[in-house]
């Protein structure tokens, strides 16, 4: 005869330490160890401010040249580096897209399955 499955309840203590960081990010970059880990590297990027800046002006408007935009040069700073197992990649990547789609309501990602 089959057995019933037992009930386990788990309780979670979170600690947040004073220095906890948080970044923007607009990006990642990465890929898959050697051992198949999953490597992310998220990054901010953003256009670099010149050292000095020539504008044009016409009937006192400024003229925005296709010139100014062709020599747009833009910077990745790396924020934070993650390595996790395919899977955690894989239920956290479902989480966030659950989470953007507004199909998910919790804070907080299963990924104890």
């Amino acid at each position: 005869m089959g057995e019933e499955a037992k009930e386990v309840k788990i309780k979670y203590l979170y600690n947040t330490p004073e220095d906890l960081k948080q970044y923007f990010v607009n990006g990642v970059y990465g890929g898959r160890t050697p051992q198949g880990d999953i490597v992310c590297t998220f990054y901010f990027e953003h256009s670099l401010l010149p050292e000095e800046d020539e504008m044009v002006f016409r009937g006192g408007k400024p003229v925005l040249e296709a010139s100014n935009l062709s020599n747009l040069r833009l910077q990745r700073d790396f924020k934070v580096g993650l390595i996790m197992s395919p899977d955690q990649a894989k239920n956290i990547g479902m989480w966030m897209i659950k989470l953007v789609d507004g199909d998910f309501k919790p804070t907080e990602s299963k990924t104890d399955e």
